[in-house]
């Protein structure tokens, strides 16, 4: 065999690795990103105030927090009620890109009764399950107008 087939030879074998590599890889599509997020004295356990996923990712927020609130995803119109002493979720899928005020509308000592909303579409629903949805027009109504919002972080979703 000639050093020009050797090189020929090994450039094409290199190249079918590589393509099997790129074939079995799934680089390019949706991940599972879970996130241990803690409010703690009004701030968020997020280095940077931003937090990155790709479009089309499926996305799980673990939250807790030392005061009671409405934790509220800007733009996606999802919050969910947090306070003291548990953890509540917020899971979707990051379809819209761009950036996204995350929000926490804190409780005022009036507030009872609160309901959370983990999905967009189901604030169209019937209702079936009305202990659990609520718009985001429902949460700014029942928060109050003169309390305060604290912005805790923004999610930047990059397009795939």
């Amino acid at each position: 065999m000639t050093a020009r087939n050797m090189d020929s030879m090994i450039v094409s074998l290199l190249a079918a690795m590589l393509l099997l590599v790129a074939c079995s890889s799934d680089a390019g599509g949706p991940k599972d990103v879970q996130l241990e997020l803690a409010i703690q004295d009004g701030k968020m356990n997020v280095d940077t105030g931003i937090i990155r996923v790709k479009q089309g990712d499926n996305v799980t927020f673990r939250i807790t927090s030392d005061q009671a609130g409405g934790f509220h995803l800007h733009g996606y119109n999802f919050v969910v009620d947090v306070g003291p002493h548990e953890t509540k979720e917020m899971k979707f899928e990051a379809d819209a890109t761009g950036r996204f005020v995350i929000k926490l509308h804190p409780f005022g000592a009036d507030h009872s009764g609160h309901q959370d909303s983990m999905n967009k579409d189901d604030a169209t629903d019937d209702h079936e399950g009305e202990d659990t949805q609520h718009t985001e027009d429902e949460q700014e109504e029942s928060v109050g107008h003169g309390e305060e919002e604290i912005t805790l972080a923004t999610l930047e979703v990059l397009p795939r």
